[in-house]
């Protein structure tokens, strides 16, 4: 099973379950712990550790680690594809990931433009060593 299939299951059990309210508190042999859901007692544990763990996994709180979890890997998703424009060559027009690349390309685009005209002048002054007796 894939992170998401596991994280798809987490989802349905957690939105599946008893919403609460939960509670954790002393067992009645006061050497254990309960978790209780909406006053149903859900078994004595011997682990105070475990229950309380137990309690802090409710449903919201499983919810929202889940959604958390979908909010990074879709931002992780958005830069992975903004790195792969701007490595290739395919930023989007606006460029607004990135303030060096259109700046680099207008440097770009201004020594082209330098270049030009320095081969405009060689071919002129060349034109003129010829004219030369």
């Amino acid at each position: 099973m894939s992170d998401a299939e596991r994280r798809a299951e987490r989802r349905r059990l957690a939105e599946a379950a008893t919403p609460g309210p939960w509670e954790v508190r002393p067992g009645y042999h006061r050497t254990k712990w309960v978790v209780s859901v909406e006053g149903i007692n859900y078994g004595e544990n011997p682990a105070e550790d475990t229950a309380k763990h137990i309690f802090e996994c409710d449903p919201a709180t499983i919810i929202a680690d889940l959604d958390r979890i979908a909010e990074l890997e879709a931002e992780i998703a958005e830069r992975d594809a903004a790195h792969r424009r701007v490595v290739f060559g395919a930023c989007a027009p606006d460029e607004l990931h990135c303030t060096c690349v259109p700046s680099l390309r207008a440097e770009i685009e201004r020594l082209r433009a330098a270049i030009a005209k320095a081969r405009l002048i060689v071919a002129r002054i060349s034109r003129s060593l010829d004219d030369l007796p």
